[in-house]
């Protein structure tokens, strides 16, 4: 088999559409972890202030008792 000059042009654009495709699928799966992962962080956080502010009346309502 002969391999023409279009032939290698033709193959060389496909290899480097394909190799585009393949950057471009990694990315998008790592924005979108990337997105999850922030609203977890965000949800913890969220979930740590709760408890922040819970521990804090806890405190003012054992000494609100004590006196």
């Amino acid at each position: 088999m002969r391999w023409t000059i279009a032939r290698k042009i033709i193959i060389g654009f496909g290899l480097g559409w394909l190799a585009l495709v393949g950057v471009g699928a990694v990315a998008y799966r790592t924005t979108i972890n990337l997105i999850t992962q922030v609203a977890q962080a965000r949800h913890t956080q969220e979930v740590r202030n709760s408890l922040g502010n819970l521990f804090t009346h806890l405190v003012d309502a054992e000494a609100g008792q004590r006196s």
